[in-house]
């Protein structure tokens, strides 16, 4: 699934505001562990799809050392089984011929049931309120929490992140943090 995060990104050049971006993410429902991800300043379609599989399938090792980030990120090889919503860039030809390629199996969430993508969405919601708890420069509340005065386009000139370095920030969270805590659904 995919989701908007509540930060605004500055450009590596010029450290301007440019955006906030979007986040693509497929995760282990047996262990809750993130299997990949995509972000990126586009809106979500069938590259950013398949670009979330093919680092989950990865090792992530190399990643790791490319953000040179210390820790351990366990998870990769072939999905057996994908289950989606309803989202156009799930239907797409793309992703389609990506599962026949590598004999991985769609499954479609039943129309309207968002309580099927519940831990994506607790996901989405732990990521976005670690953004804010951490104090991020460029923190970018929902729309529904702004207040009139707040410009996060000023704030993140004071010391933002460009797209590079929420990257690093991400995957040390989801390493370091996320893949840490645990989580009360699982019963072992």
């Amino acid at each position: 699934d995919h989701t908007i995060l509540d930060i605004v990104l500055i450009d590596q050049e010029f450290r301007k505001p440019i955006g906030r971006p979007y986040i693509t993410v497929a995760i282990d429902t047996y262990s809750r562990m993130i299997y990949g991800y995509y972000l990126s300043f586009s809106p979500p379609n069938s590259m950013s799809v398949t670009t979330t599989l093919k680092t989950g399938i990865l090792p992530k090792d190399e990643l790791l050392i490319s953000l040179d980030i210390k820790g351990n990120y366990p998870i990769s090889g072939l999905p057996r089984q994908i289950s989606l919503d309803n989202a156009k860039e799930f239907n797409s030809k793309h992703l389609e011929t990506f599962c026949k390629i590598y004999n991985i199996d769609k499954q479609f969430r039943e129309v309207k049931r968002p309580d099927h993508g519940a831990y994506i969405e607790r996901f989405f919601g732990s990521l976005n309120r670690s953004i804010r708890d951490t104090n991020l420069p460029g923190y970018a509340p929902p729309l529904a929490d702004r207040v009139s005065d707040y410009n996060p386009d000023s704030d993140s000139l004071k010391g933002g992140l460009t797209l590079p370095e929420f990257e690093k920030w991400l995957v040390t969270w989801i390493v370091k943090i996320y893949h840490e805590t645990e989580h009360s659904t699982l019963n072992w």
